[in-house]
């Protein structure tokens, strides 16, 4: 009933206000009262969490105020709030672009610049969030927000292997009061950092005090602190501390992704404790549990583990019957499926024995029982690879199927291969075109791949980046403009179109 009241309240005042901003002969209130007034409803309904009803009532003021408006601006920067906290982030930055573009109103600006750069963040765009975090934190020193930017900025740098960088952020809110969840999280990018430095004491520490303050609050921080306690103290050959941890991990764990997590780092430590079996056992029964989408992107390093062990342990023949076994049992999750005929390429592709012929004959089979759009961007990324060399159709069909879906952790090497497979068909104007993307896509995601591809991959990209096309700043321009376009008129309809 008090739901249904609100409501009836948020019509009723929206009515009133229309009606009272578009009548030119009533001079009771100003503008400017008007825009206090909306402002008190929508931030009203913003604490409440009614993102779609602020996103109603900001397209219909959208409608109706002139360019000039201050109504204009306060309803663009609620809007660009609540499509933020619904997660969509283009839509968001295009309502704060609309406000930073349009009489503002100072007192919002603070939280407009947050949410400016907690987008670029989230959109993956690296080196402008790193400005526009920068600039915050220089302009905003003494705001309830500046841990917070300074940990999103420690974030992107983890993302770019800045992680001397990212510590040294991280450092600064030592003397802060902070609350308990950004306290984890800090714990929690420290030790992640830490291990990337081989500085595992130091990382064991953080885990540690992340698991100590989480136990009480969030399950899945408990979890994450638990699984990499697994994985750094198996990093400092105390088997039994890794097994210890895994076996504490066991018995409380809520979360699936980090519980294949633990059950992978947890292998080495098993190995060399004669309790291989056991560990193997352990990561198929967690495995065929999952109903997650795209689980080779999510578990690659898992998986690779996994196979290294199985592997080792049982040889090419057996490994093939297990992970047929596990098949017959997982007829209803494709994605699951997906991961175990993976694996079993894996397996086919190290076994030196195989022909040529009957991988050809796997990856066919690939090509024709599963649907594109069903498969994760790692598997497209394999597949495209191998037929470059004898389809250019397929090849080129998969990755673009990557570039489509707009990650950026796959799309440079994507683009690297579509690179090559127009060099390899001598196709120019495609050579061309994907050199600007490259281009663009480096200088605006940064060059953290580069300590992850092979050599010639790296002479490419320097020497793409290197060339006469735009440069740092005119890329950033160019692509901040594509990503906050259409302009005030288009921004009016987004709530309607979504």
């Amino acid at each position: 009933m008090k739901i249904q009241f609100m409501q009836l309240y948020t019509y009723f005042a929206l009515i009133v206000f229309l009606i009272n901003g578009t009548n030119e002969n009533c001079f009771c209130q100003s503008t400017n009262d008007y825009a206090d007034e909306e402002s008190k409803l929508l931030q009203k309904l913003l604490d409440s969490n009614q993102y779609d009803e602020v996103l109603k009532i900001a397209e219909s003021i959208a409608l109706t105020a002139e360019k000039n408006d201050i109504r204009l601006s306060v309803s663009s920067y609620y809007a660009g709030v609540a499509a933020f906290k619904k997660r969509k982030f283009k839509d968001s930055i295009k309502f704060l672009q609309n406000y930073r573009s349009s009489e503002r109103e100072s007192s919002f600006d603070e939280m407009a610049e947050f949410y400016w750069a907690a987008n670029l963040i989230q959109l993956d765009y690296k080196v402008p969030a790193l400005r526009a975090l920068d600039e915050f934190i220089k302009k905003y020193e003494y705001s309830y927000f500046y841990p917070d930017a300074i940990y999103n900025k420690a974030s992107v740098l983890f993302s770019l292997n800045k992680f001397d960088e990212s510590i040294k952020n991280l450092q600064e809110l030592d003397s802060y009061q902070l609350d308990s969840d950004l306290k984890i999280r800090i714990h929690l990018l420290k030790g992640k950092s830490l291990i990337k430095l081989s500085r595992f004491a130091e990382s064991e520490a953080e885990f540690l005090n992340a698991k100590i303050s989480s136990q009480k609050l969030d399950k899945s921080y408990l979890d994450e602190a638990s699984s990499y306690l697994v994985k750094v103290s198996g990093l400092q050959y105390r088997w039994d501390d890794s097994l210890l941890y895994y076996k504490k991990f066991k018995q409380g764990f809520t979360t699936s992704i980090h519980a294949l997590n633990a059950s992978a780092f947890v292998l080495v430590s098993m190995e060399q404790m004669d309790r291989i079996d056991e560990g193997i056992e352990d990561f198929e029964g967690i495995l065929i549990t999952l109903r997650l989408p795209f689980l080779q992107d999510l578990f690659s390093e898992a998986i690779s583990t996994y196979v290294e062990f199985l592997i080792k342990r049982y040889g090419y023949e057996e490994s093939i019957s297990r992970v047929r076994n596990l098949m017959s049992h997982s007829s209803l999750n494709d994605s699951l499926i997906e991961v175990l005929a993976m694996i079993g390429l894996e397996v086919i592709e190290q076994n030196s024995s195989k022909r040529s012929e009957e991988i050809e004959v796997y990856y066919k089979n690939f090509v024709d029982q599963f649907r594109l759009n069903d498969l994760s961007n790692n598997t497209l990324l394999k597949i495209a690879k191998f037929f470059s060399k004898m389809d250019f159709e397929i090849a080129q069909t998969y990755y673009n199927e990557v570039l489509k879906r707009d990650d950026y952790e796959f799309t440079i090497t994507a683009l690297l291969g579509l690179f090559k497979l127009y060099d390899e068909y001598e196709e120019i104007e495609l050579i061309d075109s994907v050199r600007r993307r490259l281009n663009s896509s480096v200088k605006i995601n940064g060059m953290s791949f580069l300590g992850d591809i092979a050599l010639q991959d790296r002479h490419i990209i320097n020497s793409i980046i290197g060339s006469d096309l735009p440069s740092d700043d005119e890329v950033i321009i160019k692509e901040l403009d594509k990503l906050v376009s259409p302009k005030r008129s288009a921004i009016r309809k987004i709530s309607k179109v979504n």
